[in-house]
């Protein structure tokens, strides 16, 4: 009959709820997941998708059709990683491109736990963390599932419970917040395929081509470590020229150069040391 029964504009108070979850009637349910931000809709409800044959007396009556104007004001992007509300992802910021890790991939991570309370139980920046490796203790399980659903510069929450956060350290559980600073793709690029030569792309390169045989290339060397990540004696930063596939640098320098882009940067790690013998470059 048109008369209003309820209005979160005259309360001056947005309604908030979780979509799918059945708090509220079914239309809602439906009709609001199609919406787009700051969209304003009007829906009009079958019984069946409001509050069915019964009503909600004595505001609503038996088998009322109802008509709902919506303004979808923002929303927040929440996913229950493991299906028993154990962590419960929610996008804080939106990440850029494509790309997102998988197990054994290694990325560059800042984390800060905190207690219900907002008592911080840790915080680190500049974590670099390879998925699959419990590196983070009794978190790693938690960050390893959000981190195989996030983007270069996507910040995320994580809501644990206990049993995904600190255990009894945390008996009300714990909320991380995470951001991805960086996704390292590191690639086999030796040529025989056995992993002598290893390449961690730090830095995208542009577009998608790579160079091929008898192209002239510039590649800028600019450090040497061992094993130990000690500075190799005797080695000396270079800007390197020459044409790939002939021979005039050293095989761990040929087989990165063929699988980097211009502008990348990337990390070499070679096994086999005669590889990376470069008398250009003191080794």
């Amino acid at each position: 009959d048109g008369s209003e029964f309820d209005s979160s504009r005259s309360r001056g108070q947005p309604f908030v709820f979780t979509l799918g979850k059945g708090q509220v009637i079914k239309g809602w349910d439906v009709g609001v997941a199609s919406m787009k931000k700051g969209e304003l809709a009007k829906f009009t409800l079958a019984p069946e998708f409001a509050y069915g044959d019964a009503g909600s007396p004595p505001k609503i009556p038996e088998k009322a059709t109802l008509v709902f104007e919506i303004e979808l004001l923002s929303w927040t992007s929440k996913d229950d990683l493991f299906n028993d509300e154990g962590v419960v992802k929610s996008v804080v910021t939106e990440g850029s491109g494509w790309k997102t890790p998988k197990q054994g991939d290694e990325v560059l991570i800042s984390l800060k736990a905190e207690q219900p309370d907002g008592t911080v139980v840790e915080e680190r920046s500049g974590i670099e963390y390879t998925l699959g490796s419990d590196a983070l203790g009794p978190v790693s399980k938690a960050v390893d599932k959000a981190l195989t659903g996030m983007k270069k510069q996507e910040v995320a929450q994580l809501k644990c419970t206990k049993e995904y956060a600190y255990g009894d350290k945390t008996p009300e559980g714990a909320t991380l917040t995470l951001t991805v600073e960086q996704i390292y793709e590191t690639k086999d690029v030796s040529f025989e395929s056995d992993k002598s030569v290893m390449k961690k792309q730090i830095a995208e390169g542009e577009g998608y081509d790579t160079p091929k045989d008898a192209n002239k290339l510039k590649l800028v060397v600019e450090q040497a470590m061992d094993g130990c990540k000690t500075p190799v004696p005797g080695f000396a930063a270079k800007t390197l020229e020459f044409t790939l596939g002939n021979g005039e640098v050293c095989d761990a320098l040929e087989c990165a150069a063929g699988h980097m882009k211009k502008g990348e940067k990337a990390i070499l790690t070679v096994t086999v040391p005669s590889l990376a013998a470069e008398e250009q470059l003191g080794l």
